[in-house]
């Protein structure tokens, strides 16, 4: 793979550079935890048909559970979601009690930071893509990880352009703000959505696992590039030696298989023959 050929390389996240340990795609079943996180740390005194109800409501709107591709703010649906109880909190405070019932714990994985690093030496705009989980708050989700989030050029979310993924806008927004074509990006993903995402907005796409593997192989063949440079620069020196007869034939015989074989270099020894 050539990262010349495109003009930017989006990434998702979630399941691409980073996750939420331990927490499947599908987060339905943790609902009923948050809720009553806000049950109790407001006193509200809901019973558990109440919390049943909301919870069945936020589910509805699980884009995991129902397809959607038009994004809902978190207010919008908690809104709802509480609607029935007689005492609401602030809904804002009650959604940072909510995820925090949950128990998240943001992990990047330990290649992302490497990846978009490689992506930037070669000169190329770097971003990323992602729908949040439903019903999280944009800023709470980038105050997860503002690790990486700060390597990006451009951080896009659902909430961002008002769209889910497969739906191509997502892409066609970054491609804007770069002011680039859409067809000169790479998104990088993990799931069949992000592949789909990609042909709808008819740019490449590649999985998170084959781009590892592109840039790892990238990687060796300059580090061997540069290892044999270093080989024939010490070859030339040896030969030198020898002939200016600082050295015997037999003393450079020697050091030259030592340094053949000290910089795993036999192939490139058997070409020079």
């Amino acid at each position: 793979m050539e990262l010349e050929n495109y003009k930017a390389i989006v990434f998702d996240l979630g399941g691409t550079l980073m996750e939420f340990e331990g927490m499947p795609l599908n987060w339905s079943d943790y609902y009923y935890q948050g809720f009553n996180k806000i049950n109790e740390l407001f006193g509200l005194g809901l019973s558990d048909a109440d919390i049943d109800k909301s919870t069945e409501i936020l589910k509805s709107y699980n884009p995991r559970n129902k397809y959607r591709e038009y994004e809902i703010m978190p207010v919008v649906l908690f809104d709802e979601a509480m609607a029935g109880w007689s005492n609401i909190p602030d809904i804002r405070e009650a959604i940072e009690v909510f995820f925090s019932g949950i128990g998240l714990k943001a992990k990047v994985f330990d290649y992302s930071k490497k990846l978009i690093a490689i992506c930037k030496k070669h000169g190329i705009k770097v971003a990323c893509l992602t729908d949040l989980p439903n019903g999280m708050p944009d800023s709470l989700f980038r105050d997860s990880i503002p690790d990486i989030i700060k390597l990006f050029d451009l951080y896009v979310s659902s909430q961002t352009c008002g769209y889910r993924k497969p739906n191509k806008a997502g892409l066609e927004y970054i491609a804007e703000q770069f002011g680039i074509d859409v067809k000169d990006i790479l998104f990088v993903g993990d799931e069949d959505k992000d592949r789909k995402t990609a042909d709808n907005a008819g740019c490449s796409f590649m999985h998170i696992d084959e781009f590892k593997k592109c840039e790892e192989t990238e990687i060796s063949e300059k580090e061997f590039e540069k290892k044999k440079t270093l080989f024939l620069e010490q070859k030339k020196t040896l030969d030198s030696f020898l002939k200016t007869g600082a050295i015997s034939q037999l003393q450079y015989d020697k050091s030259y298989g030592d340094l053949v074989k000290k910089m795993g270099m036999e192939k490139v020894a058997e070409e020079l023959k």
